[in-house]
């Protein structure tokens, strides 16, 4: 459980009004199990096969691009 989130959807369902900065980016929200996905993904490519290349980053985003208010009124509701 993420406690910022967490914190601001407890304003937001009191207060129902909430200040937020205009710029605050774009997120790409990711289901735990699509995370686990491509954690066995991984895992398995990785037992199965000779590791020939290091992989030093790995981008995984989810299905959705969102801003951050939009992402906090799908989890409001």
């Amino acid at each position: 459980k993420d406690k910022n989130i967490s914190k601001i959807l407890l304003i937001m369902r009191n207060l129902k009004l909430i200040f937020l900065p205009s710029n605050t980016g774009l997120r790409q929200p990711i289901h735990a199990f699509q995370l686990a996905e491509v954690v066995y993904f991984l895992m398995t490519h990785f037992l199965n096969y000779e590791r020939k290349s290091k992989i030093n980053i790995l981008n995984v985003g989810g299905d959705e691009t969102l801003d951050f208010s939009q992402m906090l009124k799908i989890l409001q509701d």
